[in-house]
């Protein structure tokens, strides 16, 4: 039987990013997917590469971070089109108004490459004429990168396949580690055999854990968008906070390549159903003074919640040989260059040790 030099259970951003950094480096990896690559969150995201990110102090913060820097020059080489835009948080009321330079002091704390300013209202609706009138004041953060996910993976898994990964379609059901090896049953592939594992499985990433002796408590929350044309608009607009900043982001109306627009994305809590398409226009309509045609797609994804709220990235106490990405969730997509860097790293280490 062949034993690979690793195996990333996983074809999502993550996973793919991973096979792609190790086999720059001569391992030979075998990514393994249960559906097709980016069949789970990575295809079923907003898209944005996040500018606000979470508050210090956290893994996910710095490695989001790192990871925006290293997008435009990733971008590039896969060829991936995507809209270099703003953020605008527009206030309608006298007490929004009023509470900008609040808002904007607090985003200021939580952007990364780019400082929030106070625009005057008559000056983003001449950028933004789509917008609702009477826009008072907006907060305005710049630097922000939006894309359709499903073409990023797609560059990914080509480059994968061009750099000699294998990609292999089934569900890993156990891993083990046996006689200095770390063995793997999946349904369809049979028993595989690596020096190393890195489980970047999203929403089954836990459970596979679990069975190394890592416990994390992970849920599960419903995320719908819908995907429209003919919005004019060019910039994220998102609704003033109620209740000020709490983490980082939530839905807007954002641009994608292509013209097209997503409303959304809504969150349900955890073990409730998605909102529906017309809920998810009823939340973010009202930003608009255009109404949104039907719309072309209704997507929807899930956002995995760690109970650290925080990124965990594991080596598992047992034999050492699997290192587990846990609680990637939003912004995963925005981390994930430098998440991948971090378990080639790791892997990179554990293949050298043995």
């Amino acid at each position: 039987m062949r034993v690979w030099d690793a195996i990333v259970v996983g074809a999502g951003v993550v996973g793919l990013l991973t096979a792609i950094e190790l086999a720059s480096r001569g391992v030979e990896v075998l990514v393994v997917e249960a559906e097709r690559p980016g069949g789970g969150a990575s295809s079923r995201n907003a898209g944005v590469l996040h500018v606000v990110q979470p508050p210090p102090g956290r893994l996910r913060r710095r490695l989001a971070y790192e990871g925006l820097k290293l997008y435009p020059r990733l971008l590039e080489d896969l060829g991936v089109e995507h809209v270099e835009t703003e953020l605008i948080i527009p206030a309608y009321t006298r007490v929004q108004e009023a509470l900008t330079p609040i808002l904007a002091a607090s985003i200021k704390a939580l952007a990364a490459h780019s400082k929030p300013k106070i625009e005057r209202g008559r000056d983003v609706l001449r950028r933004e004429p789509a917008l609702r009138p009477g826009v008072r004041r907006a907060v305005v953060v710049g630097g922000y990168i939006t894309l359709d996910p499903e073409e990023l993976v797609s560059r990914l898994a080509d480059k994968a396949v061009e750099m000699g990964v294998g990609i292999a379609r089934g569900r890993v059901e156990t891993i083990a580690c046996r006689n200095g090896q770390v063995e793997v049953i999946a349904d369809r592939l049979g028993t595989l055999e690596a020096r190393v594992l890195v489980n970047t499985a999203g929403a089954g990433a836990a459970e596979l854990a679990r069975q190394m002796g890592l416990g994390v408590e992970v849920k599960l929350a419903a995320g719908a968008m819908t995907l429209h044309r003919r919005l004019g608009v060019s910039s994220i607009v998102s609704w003033f906070p109620s209740r000020g900043v709490r983490e980082t982001k939530g839905g807007a109306v954002i641009p994608w390549p292509g013209g097209r627009v997503i409303l959304g994305p809504t969150f349900s809590k955890p073990g409730q159903p998605p909102h529906s398409p017309e809920e998810v226009v009823s939340r973010y309509s009202g930003l608009l003074n255009v109404e949104p045609p039907s719309p072309e797609r209704y997507i929807v994804g899930y956002r995995t919640m760690a109970s650290k709220r925080d990124f965990i990235l594991a080596r598992d106490e047992r034999c050492g040989l699997t290192i587990h990405a846990l609680g990637i969730e939003s912004p995963g997509l925005t981390a994930a260059p430098a998440l991948a860097r971090r378990l080639a790293s790791m892997a990179l280490s554990v293949l050298k040790d043995l």
